[in-house]
């Protein structure tokens, strides 16, 4: 009987700690900004791609069931690579990341976000290396500086 109630209780830690990973990287949706083929207070998972067009050489990445919220846009070339500023957005629609880029690699200034809109860092991209002074920053804007040099061949 011992047994069975310690193995009774394990049992249900360990459904619990699944339930709530399940659930990490999933976000409610008040029920106002839904689409409405999603359940009421359905969890979206933030990771999941959406929704894409391309219009004009414009790529643009939705969240999942919501064609209001761009996730990811920016220019591609004649190849459907990465060409010039590419924008990633929070699903409430603050920018987190601004990356540039040459056909495909990263080239130029790249900046980074924290969720509540502090800069994360800021740096240089050269042939898809990081290249010169990056500077990163604390969540609280404490600041710290690194060289990655100038060779970005």
């Amino acid at each position: 009987m011992r047994y069975l109630f310690i193995f009774a209780i394990l049992f249900v830690i360990l459904q619990s700690c699944s339930e709530a990973e399940s659930t990490k990287n999933k976000k409610e949706i008040p029920a106002t900004e839904r689409n409405s083929s999603i359940k009421e207070n359905a969890p979206v998972d933030l990771s999941e791609k959406g929704e894409t067009e391309i219009i004009d050489n414009l790529y643009i990445e939705y969240y999942p069931g919501e064609k209001k919220r761009i996730k990811f846009q920016g220019k591609q070339d004649v190849n459907k690579l990465r060409d010039g500023v590419w924008l990633h957005f929070s699903y409430e629609g603050n920018e987190l990341s601004m990356t540039t880029f040459d056909h495909g690699k990263k080239a130029g200034p790249t900046m980074v976000k924290y969720p509540n809109g502090n800069i994360h860092y800021i740096g240089q991209y050269k042939n898809d290396k990081a290249v010169g002074i990056w500077t990163t920053y604390t969540i609280d804007g404490v600041s710290s500086d690194k060289d990655f040099g100038t060779s970005g061949e």
